[in-house]
């Protein structure tokens, strides 16, 4: 993968700012921009996307962003943080959650997820676990079950990922969530693009509440 400069360490998408005088590449979040208010009726049980962006400098640096939008297509919460230096394979974790909501507009659960193997383009995926058990479905007697996807690489010699618990429940009643309703972008159709210096990758994740 051809190896570039450092990443911008601002959230700010209009910053100037540079960690070296090398060009860097631009944030597109920020926690201090506001959002508007959510109004009206929403189901919380529809379907929540997520608008991922990941960054990687080979051998160097690498950060995730999101923006999260309820089932009404309205934003309910967005995160950057500053590039890290992840060693060797390491992941970058972030919790993606609605903020500063009430409560009848929050997402039911956050979902942790994570950048893993962030300094390869080739190898790099996201891990995301949704915080929520599904009741009355365990994996086994005692071990409980929380949806789960996994994002293919690049190469795609691993492959797309996704667990509901759907087939662990006994009771039609107790499917809360199809594997339909959980799922990502095609990336074959989102690759990674040059942005300033470093690798960017930007695709939508979506998951239903329960």
């Amino acid at each position: 993968m051809p190896s570039g400069s450092s990443l911008s360490t601002s959230s700010s998408p209009t910053s100037s700012e540079f960690l070296t005088s090398l060009e860097v590449g631009t944030s597109t979040a920020s926690l201090s921009s506001a959002w508007p208010s959510p109004t009206g009726g929403m189901q919380k049980n529809g379907e929540w996307r997520v608008f991922i962006h990941l960054w990687s400098q080979d051998g160097n640096a690498a950060k995730i962003e999101w923006e999260l939008f309820d089932p009404n297509k309205n934003e309910a919460g967005r995160y950057s943080v500053n590039p890290m230096h992840p060693y060797g394979k390491d992941s970058i974790f972030t919790l993606i959650e609605s903020i500063d909501r009430p409560e009848e507009h929050q997402m039911p659960f956050s979902v942790k997820a994570w950048y893993d193997t962030p300094l390869d383009i080739d190898e790099a995926r996201v891990s995301f676990e949704i915080q929520k058990d599904m009741a009355d479905c365990d994996k086994l007697q005692g071990q409980t079950c929380k949806p789960t996807m996994v994002t293919e690489n690049r190469i795609e010699t691993k492959a797309f990922f996704v667990d509901s618990c759907w087939s662990y429940c006994e009771d039609d009643k107790d499917r809360k969530l199809m594997p339909s309703q959980l799922g990502c972008d095609d990336l074959n159709d989102n690759d990674w693009f040059k942005d300033g210096n470093a690798w960017r990758r930007d695709f939508y994740c979506y998951w239903h509440g329960f």
